[in-house]
């Protein structure tokens, strides 16, 4: 895989992991929501509501645990995404400096590139 449909699917999985977090934490408002209302039912004696929300909140926790174990797998892939991109780019720079077309006097650049992916692989380890 070459390093821009790489950096593609990276960019990808990002979109996928953000939308599942933001689906997690709707799912943990609504949890809230539904526990609220098992308590006020509880001391109501509704039964049949009350029944009616456990039954919602047991289907939604399962739904809240498979979102939250979906981001972390989605996690786990955009971790070896990034280290296959940055591996990619550090072997693209070490075949750069060891060039037998570049001559003793001209020093080759620095990818600018390179600094970049780094601070953002740098960050993401940092949120791990």
């Amino acid at each position: 895989m070459d390093i821009n449909s790489a950096a593609s699917d990276l960019r990808q999985q990002l979109i996928t992991l953000q939308q599942s977090d933001r689906t997690v934490s709707v799912l943990d408002k609504e949890l809230s929501r539904i526990n609220e209302q098992c308590i006020m039912t509880s001391l109501e004696d509704n039964q049949s509501k009350h029944l009616c929300l456990l039954l919602r909140q047991s289907i939604t926790d399962g739904v809240y645990k498979m979102y939250q174990q979906y981001s972390t797998n989605k996690w786990n892939q955009i971790q070896q995404t990034a280290l296959s991109i940055k591996s990619q780019l550090e072997s693209t720079t070490e075949n750069a400096m060891t060039s037998p077309t570049i001559s003793s006097t001209v020093r080759p650049q620095s990818d600018r590139t390179i600094e970049q992916w780094s601070s953002v692989f740098c960050e993401l380890s940092r949120h791990e």
